[in-house]
This record gives structure tokens, C-alpha cells and sequence, in this order.
């Protein structure tokens, strides 16, 4: 079994008990080397005490180091994981939020082995979809989709189908970094308050980083609970979320249009404008002629997103 050391970041915010269970889900893990950090993005009934007395009372011996920061101020996302990136001692680093759990005991020692014996930068798992109970319903990743050939395909064409099609093969939480990998690339992308993801997914393609994959489920991830997996479109919750994305289509897809669509990259940014517009509207109470403008004006992007993602907009109508 690998002796390397493996980092894991939990992240919480307004977790409550959910996180336990994924602290048990770290504590079951059969790797010898454990480094843990829980990271705080300033939830107002975060109990450290009660989070270091649980870590003390239930951690094995292959927890080696913990640390749990406690952040006063709700910073986002994307600075949360920075502030622990800043403290990790592992060779390799696992993120996992503070709501979602690992789906068996032997998941760090099978990316350890991995990892001490291949050169690439990161290997990447499935993901268990479950709902909010933890029940699954649903695989993702690069065998359950039927995509293997990606990993082999031309990076313009991954970096297409990833952009366009499925952006979670290769989500955050489903991935083991090399420490290394952040010091060759640097953290995650701090103009962004919420997503970590999407930048560093195109960081990755584009920079031809080889991917590493097997065909095992990572990790188990409760939908519906996080701003961006929640079912209410328009929700004022969702803005930083719709803002992020907006900033990444601007930042990071515009000057690759060529290659991913010039065509999908405009009309997408223009959906982040209009969502942050509608969401802001229905706050405001604005009256139902106001809402109808902001729809008349986006009628392009609307209908092409229509007819881009209808089984996505079908179960939204649903609700």
C-alpha cells in the first residue's frame, strides 16, 4: 500500500450535520496516511469545538495531522479551498464538500497507488448522483457516459464536448490532485466566488495535461442542496452563482470560441445576462409587463437554449 500522504479538504458552509457523515466517510478510508482540513467559509452556526471533540473521538491512526479553520466571514467558494491549499502538507489532494461523502474505504489508497506508479498530474473517478437522502440515481463520469474515447480524443474536441456537453467528468470533488499540480498552476481562479470547477477544467485541457481515469466511483454527491444544484432557477440566491458564470464564458470561453462555438459561447453568455436580470427583477417584485420586457429581449438566447438543453428546461417547467 502507497505511503503517500493524501490532503483532504473538506469544505462546509451552513453543512449542519451533513458534515459528520462525510467526516466518517473520510475516517473509513484504508489509507495509511490521512492529512485532514475542515474549511469553514464563515457558516454562522459553524461549532469548532464540537467539529475538533468529533475529529478527536472518531479519527484512526491514519489520520496523521488535522486542522480545522474557522472563517469568520463568508469569503466564497473558490478563496475557501485556497485558504486550505495554503496549509496542505499532502502529496496528493482530495476536495470533497461538506455535504457529499466517499463512496467506500479503499477510494484514497486506490488514487494513491495510482498516482505513485503514473506520471499524470490528476486522476479522475465517478461520481454516485444521489438526491438529497442519499439515494442514488444516477452515474457520471467517463465509462457510465459511454465517453472513454475523450480520453483519448483530440484536446479541441474534449475540451468541446466537456464545454458544451458535460462539464462534470472532470468535477472537482471526483479528482486527486499532485500538490504539484497547484504550484505549477496556482490555486483556484479568485475572480470567480463560487465555481472552481469550470476554469480549472479548461486550465487543464488546454494546458494538455494528461488525465489520468479509472472506472470507479469516487464519490457519492447530494443534488439540491448547494446553490448550484438547486431546482429554482430565479432564485436571488442563485445571482453569485449566474454571476461566476457570466465571468467564466467572458474570461475563459470567449477567447476560445473558435474553437468550442462562437455561436454557443455568445448565446450562453447572454443566458448568465438575462438570469442575473430576471432573478434581480423577481426579487424587486417588478410587475409582470417589466419581467415579459426582460423575456421579449432575450427571445434568441432563450430559444437556443431551448433547443440545446430541452430535457433540462422540460424538468424545470415541471417544477
Amino acid at each position: 500500500m502507497s505511503e503517500s500522504l493524501i490532503s483532504v479538504i473538506v469544505l462546509t458552509y451552513k453543512s449542519g450535520e451533513f458534515l459528520y457523515e462525510t467526516l466518517d466517510s473520510v475516517f473509513a478510508q484504508n489509507h495509511s496516511k490521512i492529512e485532514l482540513i475542515v474549511a469553514d467559509d464563515g457558516s454562522p452556526d459553524f461549532d469548532i469545538d464540537r467539529v475538533q471533540q468529533y475529529i478527536q473521538e472518531h479519527a484512526k491512526d491514519n489520520i496523521v495531522n488535522s486542522v480545522v479553520l474557522d472563517n469568520k466571514i463568508n469569503r466564497g467558494t473558490v478563496k475557501n479551498i485556497n485558504s486550505a491549499l495554503d496549509v496542505v502538507q499532502g502529496d496528493y489532494i482530495n476536495i470533497i464538500a461538506g455535504d457529499d461523502t466517499y463512496a467506500s474505504n479503499d477510494v484514497f489508497s486506490r488514487q494513491a497507488d495510482y498516482l505513485d506508479s503514473h506520471e499524470e498530474m490528476l486522476v479522475v473517478g465517478n461520481i454516485i448522483e444521489c438526491d438529497e437522502h442519499m439515494n442514488d440515481v444516477g452515474r457520471v463520469g467517463f465509462a457510465p457516459c459511454g465517453k472513454l474515447n475523450m480520453l483519448k480524443a483530440s484536446r479541441e474536441k474534449l475540451l468541446r464536448f466537456v464545454c458544451k456537453k458535460m462539464s462534470s467528468l472532470l468535477a472537482t470533488q471526483a479528482t486527486c490532485y499532485r500538490r504539484q499540480f497547484f504550484i505549477q498552476t496556482g490555486q483556484f481562479d479568485e475572480r470567480f466566488k463560487l465555481i472552481e470547477d469550470f476554469p480549472t477544467t479548461v486550465r487543464i485541457i488546454t494546458n494538455n495535461y494528461p488525465i489520468g481515469y479509472f472506472d470507479i466511483s469516487v464519490v457519492k454527491h447530494r443534488s439540491g442542496t448547494g446553490v448550484s444544484t438547486s431546482n429554482k432557477a430565479f432564485d436571488i440566491g442563485k445571482i453569485k452563482y449566474y454571476s461566476d458564470l457570466k465571468l467564466f464564458y467572458e474570461c475563459y470561453l470567449m477567447p476560445i470560441s473558435p474553437i468550442v462555438g462562437r455561436l454557443f459561447v455568445k448565446m450562453r453568455h447572454r443566458m448568465c445576462c438575462f438570469r442575473i436580470d430576471y432573478s434581480l427583477a423577481k426579487s424587486e417584485n417588478k410587475s409582470k409587463s417589466y419581467l415579459f420586457g426582460i423575456v421579449a429581449r432575450n427571445v434568441l438566447p432563450l430559444f437556443y437554449y431551448f433547443l440545446t438543453n430541452f430535457k433540462r428546461v422540460k424538468f424545470f417547467l415541471n417544477k
